[in-house]
């Protein structure tokens, strides 16, 4: 694995080198179009939003890819 704009130096000052943003969408291979997921999976992911719920993400509401203020931008 290679980890692309982070180096040991910006991994040892604290800063995640990880991000991981999910969308969801369930689909009816039948109707070929988006749907409401079955039963266990919703209740899956609701027991997945509860034990978030109060989390807060770091650096959280920035738009994918813009660096955080202060970021180091000499690595890639």
């Amino acid at each position: 694995m290679e980890m692309i704009g982070a180096d040991a130096a910006y991994v040892a000052s604290g800063f995640s080198y990880f991000t991981v943003e999910t969308l969801l969408l369930h689909t009816d291979l039948t109707a070929r179009k988006a749907c409401s997921p079955a039963p266990e999976v919703a209740d899956a992911l609701e027991r997945f939003a509860k034990a978030h719920a109060g989390l807060e993400a770091e650096r959280s509401g920035r738009l994918v890819g813009q660096p955080p203020a202060g970021a180091r931008t000499d690595v890639c």
